[in-house]
């Protein structure tokens, strides 16, 4: 069973994101990359099980606690901005996405 709530699959791509999160940009721009390449990721690897309280879990794991209550709203906007754009133009703009990057 998942610990926390996440499976091996999103454990690992919370170590691939925090090991791409860029801490030099702006909260809101974090918050983006990290939702965009964490969605698009899910959708690649044909998780249907991606919510939003897994989505919220694993960008704690990233941001932490605080940043995610404090962003909510924008957290939430940017799901829905995520969900309806096409995972090709994530890739295309990030190149190999988290689930890649774990397994080389």
């Amino acid at each position: 069973a998942p610990v926390n709530g996440l499976s091996d699959a999103n454990k690992l791509e919370v170590e691939a994101l925090r090991a791409m999160d860029d801490k030099t940009l702006g909260i809101e721009e974090r918050i983006s990359f990290l939702l965009e390449r964490m969605i698009a990721d899910a959708v690649q690897r044909k998780d249907d099980a991606l919510s939003r309280r897994i989505v919220r879990s694993m960008l704690v794991k990233v941001v932490g606690t605080e940043v995610v209550s404090e962003y909510d709203e924008y957290i939430a906007a940017e799901v829905q901005r995520i969900i309806s754009m096409d995972v090709d133009q994530i890739q295309a703009r990030y190149g190999p996405l988290p689930s890649e990057a774990a397994r080389n």
